[in-house]
């Protein structure tokens, strides 16, 4: 079954091989980095890119929204994890 397919039988309630897993958690860039295995240098010249190969390798479905850090450290909205979650 292929992720379409798995996503259109989850929303109508159908029986697929697989729970639908769903991406858009993982918000800061070391992990991003981390799952990737990017160095720094090259994640800062398109994070965008390697944000969503972070997502691709943990082999999601879809995608509730696409997160990319602005900078080194940020978390969401210019703060780090540390004040967010505080």
């Amino acid at each position: 079954m292929n992720k379409r397919e798995r996503i259109l039988k989850t929303l109508h309630f159908e029986q697929t091989d697989r729970v639908c897993l769903l991406g858009g958690w993982i918000i800061d860039d070391c992990h991003h980095r981390l799952i990737t295995g990017v160095t720094d240098e090259e994640y800062w010249r398109d994070p965008g890119k390697h944000s969503i190969q972070a997502h691709r390798s943990l082999d999601i479905d879809g995608m509730v929204a696409h997160r990319v850090p602005k900078s080194p450290g940020d978390y969401r909205g210019g703060r780090t994890k540390e004040t967010f979650e505080s």
